[in-house]
């Protein structure tokens, strides 16, 4: 099973001249998504984890998902449920264009971060994906930005009832000595139960002026 892949590509919230002079700095790969096929592929996997995956496939690949979970005896369903359920996140890195550390850098930087939710059993159920950058003049942050071009998000084919109800939306800040930038979207599921999740996934990136020091996380206080 495949995982389905979108590049959210939408106006900034505010002009940056930051994006056309740093347009090449990041580059970043959009394939965070990672189908059940390919986390499933370890020469170490669990009993469980073989038949979760032969469970997770019968349902999505039925024409009636909610017909064949129902035929799931009590073990499946708990089983089918904790798949698609999520009970982690984590931070990627994807990209970077680091300088030497400078007390009077001058120049753009970024870094490129993606957030992946994954299940009890390491499956990512959704990616979201983003980078960011400032540009610099004697140690003193002029701008910073996001690339909505290098922004999206990636959904596996078989958590089914997952969706991106909203976002990308971004809000920058500038506090001369450093740059933040802070990416959010909205998720909810899943669809096959009535319990669901209501997600809000952040990507922030912090990058000093010195064109070296940065610090990444799932906070969405930019503050």
């Amino acid at each position: 099973m495949s995982s389905q892949s979108k590049t959210d590509r939408n106006r900034l919230t505010r002009p940056r001249a930051l994006l056309v002079a740093c347009v090449s700095i990041v580059t970043f790969a959009s394939s965070a998504g990672v189908a059940l096929a390919s986390t499933t592929t370890s020469d170490a996997r669990t009993s469980q984890d073989a038949h979760a995956h032969s469970v997770v496939a019968a349902v999505a690949s039925a024409i009636d998902h909610r017909a064949a979970y129902d035929k799931l005896n009590a073990a499946d369903k708990r089983l089918f449920d904790e798949a698609v359920t999520v009970a982690a996140v984590s931070m990627v890195p994807q990209s970077e264009a680091r300088h030497d550390m400078a007390a009077a850098y001058t120049g753009c930087w970024g870094r490129g971060e993606t957030y992946k939710a994954t299940n009890v059993l390491g499956w990512t159920i959704f990616s979201v994906w983003t980078a960011a950058a400032v540009c610099v003049d004697n140690g003193v942050v002029q701008s910073v930005g996001w690339y909505p071009d290098r922004t999206g998000y990636s959904i596996s084919n078989w958590a089914l009832g997952w969706s991106k109800d909203e976002g990308p939306d971004a809000t920058g800040l500038d506090l001369g000595w450093e740059g933040r930038e802070v990416v959010q979207w909205k998720f909810s599921g899943p669809g096959i139960k009535g319990a669901r999740q209501n997600l809000t996934p952040c990507i922030q990136i912090r990058l000093n002026a010195n064109g070296y020091n940065y610090l990444d996380s799932t906070s969405c206080n930019i503050n």
